[in-house]
């Protein structure tokens, strides 16, 4: 009888103990769930970020430049100078600006895959820095998923920064490719 009950009671435990387990797999899944609809909130949030400060506030910058360039041709010569200053000025805050765009979401990463995206990232900080980067890809025209794509990205950003700014690299090789 003992033995028995103690089979029985063993038997139950081990019921709840799957239960509990298939309740825990259930929350770790709508957890992950949870996180990747995160990401794709902040990301998309970034996109939208991105292409207005590319198409607004670019072209608002543009069309104040063109405004310059006529009132500047209106005026008398001794202003002519201050209003040169102030386009050369509109024409570094679009170039501030364009930059912004293109870190926060860069629009050649939906248009032509990751290799091409961090290609474009590399050439910036080899014109920009003393940091030789070298871009190797055995197909260049790898694609994956968006979010992939976009973690890999992110990716490749942070490695780039920690590398110059952590480690003083001077040269850095970075290598895509697909591996089954």
């Amino acid at each position: 009888m003992d033995f028995a009950a103690t089979l029985g009671n063993s038997a139950a435990m081990a019921i709840a103990n799957a239960r509990l387990h298939t309740i825990v797999l259930a929350h770790r899944a709508e957890l992950q769930r949870l996180s990747n609809k995160r990401i794709h909130v902040v990301e998309e949030a970034m996109r939208r970020i991105s292409r207005e400060l590319h198409d607004g506030v670019c072209q608002a910058l543009m069309a104040i430049k063109l405004d310059l360039t006529l009132l500047q041709r209106r005026v008398p010569e001794d202003l002519g100078g201050t209003i040169q200053d102030i386009r050369a000025q509109v024409i570094d805050v679009v170039q501030g600006v364009r930059q912004m765009s293109q870190l926060m979401h860069p629009p050649i990463l939906d248009d032509f895959g990751i290799v091409a995206a961090i290609e474009s990232v590399a050439e910036k900080y080899r014109a920009a820095s003393e940091l030789e980067i070298r871009v190797t890809a055995p197909d260049s025209t790898i694609r994956c998923a968006a979010p992939i794509e976009l973690m890999l990205f992110r990716a490749f950003q942070e490695a780039v920064i920690n590398a110059v700014k952590h480690a003083g690299a001077r040269r850095m090789v970075v290598r895509v490719a697909l591996d089954g």
